[in-house]
């Protein structure tokens, strides 16, 4: 009985152990595999502003070309000065390499395209007069006060977005939606699906005197996340300013020589927004005034 209960014991305790002795051997040293992975980024797409550096006026034929400089001089009647200079809106990326920075055509938005807002201001640290300026017989630069143009309320300067197609569709009527619509370029296109041909402006002078200054804005809207040489995030249109120069209270006091009108100075500021607007901008207090002056003066050029 003794001996048969040690059995039994013993029997008991080493089944019991059988479990601890299989674990044991069924672990070793632990090996382990650390899971890497590596990614190359592009950088982020940006939105980049080409403005005009200066603008060139010349004098405006009432014809079917707006702005074809012609044989007109000034002969002390009022006259009107405009003139076409190309702006454009693209996506681009920015790469550095040794401290040198340029541009890249591999980038990304990154799922967050941002809407680009361009908006043109009078600046508020020049003059809002157009000095007039000749160069004597001994080749000396005097001024004509005669001649200089301030910018008032009754001949503001006016800034909008320019091109033959986009003007086109504006004065379509039902008969001739048609021609214009088939007269748009691509470019024309994406321009009016950015919603680029909305902007205009009158520009009166930053005088505090003149309350109706205002801005000329712009935006773009659903475009490519990345821009590549072939499908470029690119939109380009003209700026189209205008002013007169007004009937002559004097004699000017180089009268037969040529005159330099230097201006003042446009600023173009780019930002970017979220979301951009379901519909056109319109600066406060604007409309009135552009409607107002292009039904009365510009219309007929454009």
């Amino acid at each position: 009985m003794r001996n048969s209960a040690k059995v039994a014991a013993g029997v008991a305790l080493i089944s019991l152990g059988l479990p601890t002795l299989v674990l044991a051997l069924s672990t070793g040293p632990a090996n382990a595999s650390d899971i890497t992975a590596t990614v190359e980024t592009v950088g982020t797409c940006s939105w980049e502003l080409s403005a005009p550096e200066e603008f060139s006026l010349v004098p405006v034929d009432n014809s079917a070309q707006p702005l074809i400089e012609g044989t007109n001089k000034y002969f002390g009647e009022q006259m009107l000065l405009g003139g076409i200079e190309p702006l454009t809106l693209a996506m681009t990326g920015r790469y550095s390499v040794d401290g040198v920075t340029g541009e890249s055509v591999d980038c990304s938005a990154y799922n967050n395209v941002r809407f680009p807002v361009v908006t043109a201001t009078l600046d508020p640290d020049m003059p809002e007069t157009f000095t007039a300026t000749y160069v004597d017989s001994i080749g000396a630069t005097q001024t004509d006060p005669s001649l200089s143009v301030r910018l008032v309320p009754g001949n503001p300067l006016t800034a909008s977005l320019y091109s033959p197609g986009l003007v086109a569709l504006t004065r379509a009527t039902p008969d001739t939606l048609a021609a214009a619509i088939a007269g748009l370029t691509p470019n024309d296109f994406q321009c009016l699906y950015s919603r680029l041909g909305s902007a205009k402006s009158i520009m009166r002078g930053h005088d505090p005197l003149h309350t109706g200054t205002n801005k000329m804005i712009m935006w773009a809207t659903n475009v490519n996340g990345t821009y590549d040489l072939v499908s470029e995030s690119r939109c380009e249109i003209s700026t189209l300013v205008m002013f007169f120069i007004p009937e002559a209270t004097g004699t000017p006091d180089a009268a037969g020589r040529e005159f330099t009108l230097a201006g003042p100075v446009l600023i173009y500021t780019l930002s970017t927004v979220d979301e951009a607007p379901a519909t056109p901008v319109t600066p406060a207090g604007a409309l009135y005034d552009y409607e107002e002056f292009t039904a009365n003066e510009i219309l007929p050029y454009l």
